[in-house]
């Protein structure tokens, strides 16, 4: 996961222990609510996230590695699963848009 809490309007899978995410097999209903979770990910959570960033920066900068504890990371050996990956993703381009091409 991410080293952030996200909340959101997300649509749950049946057993509530996950967000509803798609494969290309889906169809119908659950395409929907597949691309309903993307697009609140890649449209909402990452710019939220980007912010968070760019604000936590001179206050979290001067800690022993406060700053960079809060961004996403995979673990030694280990990949971010999806969808959080996705949020990464979307996170990092965010945020060289909205800085003009320069990286926080």
């Amino acid at each position: 996961g991410l080293p952030v809490h996200v909340n959101g309007f997300f649509e749950l899978a049946p057993d509530r222990r996950a967000i509803w995410t798609g494969s290309s097999d889906l169809a119908g209903a659950g395409l929907i609510k597949a691309r309903w979770n993307t697009a609140l990910l890649r449209d909402a959570v990452a710019p939220a996230y980007a912010r968070l960033l760019r604000e936590a920066e001179p206050l979290l900068a001067s800690s022993d590695g406060g700053y960079y504890d809060i961004w996403p990371q995979a673990r030694p050996g280990d990949s971010l699963a999806q969808p959080w990956a996705s949020v990464s993703d979307a996170l990092y381009a965010a945020l060289v848009a909205g800085e003009g091409g320069r990286v926080v």
